[in-house]
């Protein structure tokens, strides 16, 4: 019997897509943002809001990029909120010590449709439709303070508390008939994040410096497929 891939045509070239499926997208975004500014004996207060809205539909996916109708993907569509809301006081004198404080609060839900069509399987034609929920919430609290010495030495040393929860629902079926292979799970991530730094400015023109410092990015869930959650990125 033939090979259900049939005989696809190989194209040693890098650079080149051999796809038999058209395709097309159609994406909208609005957004608005504020900034405000309070000025107040020795520190400024800024408040900055941000609201985002996005639409996406995507028809037609050739996935496996050759002249066989072997996996099509789509229709995919997402319909993503975001919101955010930050506040910092900084200190707006010329002294020595200087200092800011910040605290942030974010809030996306994505929903989403995403459909793989896999006609070699035919007949019937393998349909698979994932549709479901996203929901990040996104906390941090955090502040920086440095100090500069007359020598031209400056010293700072900050820190930043983060806290992330990703809540997914995903319900999947196969050509009309759930299964199994769906997600109903919510995770929530912390970490702290300090960060310290010496520098000094040799000439008007050069500054050296020494700094150590951790980084954080939060994990999440895909909505392309049934595997669990992915472990956050922490660096040092």
């Amino acid at each position: 019997a033939p090979a259900p891939f049939g005989n696809a045509i190989w194209n040693n070239d890098f650079y080149a897509l051999t796809a038999n499926t058209p395709g097309d997208t159609a994406a909208k975004q609005t957004a608005v943002d504020a900034t405000s500014k309070y000025d107040m004996e020795g520190a400024r207060l800024t408040s900055v809001t941000a609201s985002r809205k996005e639409t996406w539909n995507i028809n037609g996916i050739d996935f496996d990029g050759s002249e066989k109708n072997l996996i099509i993907g789509g229709p995919i569509s997402e319909d993503i909120n975001f919101f955010s809301q930050e506040f910092t006081l900084a200190s707006s004198g010329k002294g020595p010590l200087q200092w800011t404080t910040l605290a942030s609060f974010s809030h996306q839900k994505t929903d989403y449709a995403a459909g793989v069509h896999v006609p070699f399987f035919a007949p019937p034609p393998a349909v698979q439709l994932n549709t479901g929920d996203i929901t990040n919430d996104s906390w941090g609290i955090g502040g920086q303070v440095s100090y500069a010495l007359d020598s031209g030495l400056t010293l700072i040393a900050g820190t930043r508390y983060s806290k992330e929860s990703v809540e997914n629902h995903m319900r999947t079926t196969f050509n009309g008939a759930p299964t199994s292979a769906g997600q109903n799970e919510k995770t929530t991530w912390t970490a702290w994040t300090p960060k310290f730094v010496v520098q000094y400015a040799a000439t008007r023109d050069a500054m050296l410096y020494v700094s150590a410092t951790k980084g954080f990015k939060s994990g999440g869930y895909t909505t392309e497929s049934v595997d669990k959650v992915w472990n956050p990125e922490k660096v040092t």
